[in-house]
């Protein structure tokens, strides 16, 4: 599941849930599928400080409904970071056709990643316990 407020990958990935809204509308609604039993592939945080002014960002959700307490946390702790972070300062729209460009590689190399992960293509590297 696609649950995104970038126009551009809406239009680029079938089925994915478009929201017409602001970051917080997006996470709401990311944090009402969660609830619903819906786990988190990817994180709703962006991993660099400048993706955090994005007016637009894309979470995958698994489409399958398991109860999953750690995707609750995330979600909650990302929802509580974000505005802490963001404070009263807007997003940059000015840019905002860069940020969907960003957003809609950073959804299908995500994808991409998924589609592999599943097909078992990635080796534990971990060392094991003893």
């Amino acid at each position: 599941m696609i649950v995104t407020n970038n126009q551009q990958v809406a239009e680029n990935y079938e089925g994915a849930i478009y929201i017409n809204g602001d970051m917080n509308e997006l996470y709401k609604k990311v944090r009402d599928f969660v609830y619903l039993g819906h786990k988190l592939h990817t994180h709703p945080l962006s991993a660099s400080i400048g993706m955090l002014h994005s007016p637009v960002k894309t979470v995958i959700l698994s489409d399958e409904k398991h109860f999953d307490q750690n995707s609750m946390k995330i979600i909650s702790e990302s929802i509580q970071k974000y505005n802490v972070l963001i404070g009263k300062r807007q997003p940059i729209i000015a840019c905002q056709s860069d940020y969907e460009f960003l957003d809609l590689e950073l959804t299908n190399t995500a994808l991409e990643e998924l589609k592999k992960f599943r097909r078992g293509e990635y080796i534990e590297t971990r060392n094991p316990k003893s």
